[in-house]
């Protein structure tokens, strides 16, 4: 059984309201949400992450509660944050689960990222620069084409990042063996 992983995207969002998509490739345990780079890329475990996972549950600081539904292999979630509302919510095959979490006023001024984690998955993330499966809730731009915070003005929308589109995350077996 092998542990958690998590990463977040390197570009972050500070304003207006922004979608991306999380695709379940497979049928292993998958949260996806948003997260400060202060967070753990353990989705949701401390007070800097906001995390929606595919056993029906939200997670912020450690606290787990039911949220929308359980969600698998072949689904597809829709990560939003708004920052006019100081909300974040989720969809899952296109339809909305309402809101799972109002913005900390402590929070409201930091870039969020997309995040996510997994044990025993693969997720693929398409942050716009590809047609998305279901279209974004009205209002909302892709992640691909949000402004860059104004604390890196020089920053190249994501849709010009010339790395790769997706990275896949597993530990070495000695470090798995360390950790477990």
């Amino acid at each position: 059984d092998k542990a958690w992983q998590g990463v977040r995207a390197t570009r972050g969002v500070t304003s207006g309201r922004v979608y991306y998509e999380a695709q379940m490739l497979d049928d292993g345990l998958v949260r996806v949400g948003w997260s400060t780079a202060a967070a753990s890329r353990d989705l949701g475990t401390d007070r800097n992450g906001f995390g929606y996972g595919g056993t029906g549950k939200k997670s912020h600081n450690r606290q787990f509660d039911t949220y929308g539904e359980p969600f698998g292999k072949g689904d597809v979630v829709g990560c939003c944050v708004d920052f006019d509302a100081a909300l974040i919510h989720f969809s899952n095959n296109g339809v909305g689960l309402g809101v799972a979490f109002q913005l900390p006023p402590t929070l409201q001024s930091f870039a969020l990222y997309p995040a996510v984690c997994v044990k025993n998955a693969e997720v693929r993330l398409n942050f716009g620069a590809t047609p998305f499966c279901f279209s974004p809730p009205a209002g909302f731009s892709a992640a691909a084409t949000a402004p860059p915070p104004s604390s890196s003005p020089s920053a190249a929308p994501l849709s010009q990042w010339k790395g790769p589109l997706a990275i896949v995350v597993e530990p070495a077996r000695e470090l798995a063996e360390q950790v477990e």
